[in-house]
């Protein structure tokens, strides 16, 4: 059986009690830590246990805390890739008895608290501070278009109720500099949605003019048709915002587009960055505290 008991206000701070049949309880003060990269693509949280005083037995010097990682999503122990972030042999084998006597509603406890600090890190996420590694060859010479979802993986997805379905948004835009279009590239998509492992699938793909509210089908220039138009009306009375969102999505993705391209482009006639600021390596600690490389988090 595994408890988790709060500590303090934070939340982030737990006992973390394992009992076991003909065995004596153990228990661990436990902080979680959630990476506060808006950006970032990761979706685990992470747990350092220090075994409870005396539980050393007498006067030995405390045991180092034990770390590991888990996946709210996957309900899962995170066996992790990267070595910077690899758990100890113990760490791991205490990430899996705790994965595996989690209850429904300790995941979703974990869950609730990760998009929560999730949230609070795109309340306070500056656009113009941005130093993300983009496709910018690919976006200003082939017109690439980005994902909103792509740049902010866990931003609020926009959903919307369509018979018997659920289906969630998903917006691309043209980030080229020099170019001054007003359209969206949105599919509605489901079940999972766009910042979802699950296997989505497409109801609708079109182009939309978000100041002129006009849709076109992705693949043409025709006008939608019969089920589309219905989808269309579904999304407006559903999202009476819609078009405002959209505009404002856009503009969010130039920021922080722009930010990158000044930070990484310099030879393309962007600033340098300030004097004095230390360069980050591709494989150096991120800067933004995750404990992933910098090549596998904001230098994406």
């Amino acid at each position: 059986m595994i408890r988790l008991e709060p500590q303090d206000d934070s939340s982030l701070r737990f006992r973390l009690t394992i009992e076991e049949p003909d065995a004596p309880a153990k228990a661990w003060d436990c902080r979680l830590d959630i990476c506060p990269n808006a950006t970032c693509h990761c979706r685990d949280v992470k747990f350092v246990c220090q075994p409870e005083p005396g539980a050393a037995g007498g006067a030995q010097p405390a045991p180092e805390p034990l770390e590991f990682w888990v996946d709210p999503f996957l309900k899962c122990e995170c066996a992790k890739e990267s070595g910077e972030r690899r758990a100890t042999a113990q760490g791991a084998a205490l990430g899996r008895r705790v994965a595996a006597g989690l209850s429904k509603e300790q995941w979703g406890k974990l869950l609730e608290m990760f998009r929560a600090a999730k949230a609070r890190a795109m309340a306070s996420f500056d656009p113009d501070q941005a130093c993300l590694e983009l496709p910018f060859e690919a976006v200003e010479r082939e017109g690439a278009m980005l994902g909103y979802y792509e740049l902010l993986p866990h931003a609020e997805p926009i959903v919307m109720e369509h018979g018997d379905r659920q289906l969630a948004l998903d917006d691309q835009y043209c980030l080229r500099p020099d170019c001054d279009c007003r359209e969206a590239l949105v599919a509605l998509i489901g079940p999972g949605g766009p910042n979802s492992r699950a296997t989505a699938r497409e109801a609708l793909a079109c182009f939309v003019d978000y100041d002129a509210r006009s849709w076109r089908e992705a693949d043409s220039r025709r006008a939608l048709d019969a089920a589309g138009r219905e989808l269309r009306l579904s999304l407006e009375r559903q999202h009476p915002d819609i078009y405002a969102q959209l505009r404002a999505r856009h503009a969010l993705l130039k920021r922080i587009y722009r930010a990158s391209a000044a930070k990484l482009r310099p030879s393309a006639g962007a600033p340098h960055l300030p004097a004095g600021s230390p360069k980050v390596g591709r494989n150096d600690p991120c800067p933004c505290g995750s404990g992933k490389k910098y090549k596998k988090c904001c230098g994406r």
